[in-house]
């Protein structure tokens, strides 16, 4: 018991520090901004968690999967005049597993070091700002928007260089 309840404080110290979401379009910049606030030697800039179009969908269908198993196993214990099954998750223990699960990977990204900020960049995550700001409230958001010409100038030469 003690080990969980050591690894939760250090869960939820992860709040205590300040977290930067890197987000855009692919090949606007992104990475470049991300090893700049990584170079600072107080912040960790790692990588990309594909949070919200990878780790959060599949969450979702797994809780929706079980919560669908258990009202089955509710109703028939209900019909044969048993106490019903109270299991199932609600909108807010989801919400409550998806920030436990950006707690997760960004405590292994900075492991024993000790950094004022960590820094995650997954350009998709333009698509679900809103539901990263309803887990992570206290984050900032940097949103990389590069010059047309500059980006135009940049696709040709990645594809046709």
């Amino acid at each position: 018991m003690h080990f969980f309840a050591e690894y939760q404080g250090r869960l939820e110290a992860i709040f205590e520090k300040r977290i930067l979401l890197i987000v855009g379009a692919t090949r606007w910049g992104t990475a470049w901004v991300q090893q700049c606030l990584d170079a600072h030697p107080n912040a960790c800039a790692k990588g990309e968690g594909h949070f919200t179009d990878i780790l959060f969908p599949k969450i979702a269908k797994a809780v929706d999967e079980y919560n669908a198993e258990s009202e089955k196993i509710g109703n028939r214990l209900q019909l044969a005049g048993l106490a019903g099954n109270a299991a199932g998750c609600t909108v807010d223990d989801v919400d409550h597993l998806l920030r436990t699960a950006v707690a997760l990977m960004l405590n292994r990204w900075i492991g024993d070091t000790e950094v004022t900020c960590i820094v995650e960049k997954t350009p998709e995550h333009v698509l679900g700002l809103e539901i990263l700001n309803r887990i992570l409230p206290e984050a900032g958001i940097v949103h990389v928007v590069r010059d047309r010409r500059d980006e135009a100038v940049s696709a040709w030469e990645f594809n046709w260089g």
